[in-house]
């Protein structure tokens, strides 16, 4: 199950990581001036990504030989590998939280600040309201099944 779970994260992984860069790459074409839009983009998909994953309780044990520990939260083996594709591989390869601190210092180092505190509050609501929209959308999904 191990491999599986590995090779979910590398899937996962190579398609959250395409999916930023075309992001970026659209971005561009669009006539954004910085990455900052892409960033935005990026993490607030993850976000209501992750929240849809919290939500729906994919972490709930199913019972006996069916759970297996995954960073120690027992979990049926369908919703490992769920978390592994989607959690850890695609949005950890689709969100960077370290783009976004780069790009705010360079703000901040180009006297930006107004800029700066703009963008991170924006980031801030967009992302809590994907998150929460996420988990909203995850406990509906849970219900029906």
């Amino acid at each position: 199950m191990r491999s599986t779970i590995v090779l979910c994260v590398i899937i996962g992984g190579g398609i959250g990581a395409a999916m930023r860069y075309e992001t970026a790459v659209i971005a561009t074409l669009c006539g954004a001036a910085s990455d900052l839009p892409a960033i935005l983009i990026v993490n607030v998909i993850g976000a209501a990504i992750l929240g849809f994953l919290h939500g729906r309780d994919h972490r709930l044990p199913t019972g006996g030989d069916e759970t297996i520990p995954l960073l120690d939260q027992p979990m049926s083996r369908s919703a490992a590998v769920t978390a592994a594709l989607l959690g850890t591989g695609l949005c950890g390869a689709l969100t960077t939280f370290s783009h976004l601190a780069v790009e705010m210092v360079s703000l901040l180092a180009n006297g930006a600040i107004a800029a700066a505190t703009g963008w991170v509050i924006v980031w801030l609501i967009a992302g809590l309201g994907a998150a929460r929209g996420g988990i909203t959308l995850g406990k509906r999904w849970h219900r029906r099944c």
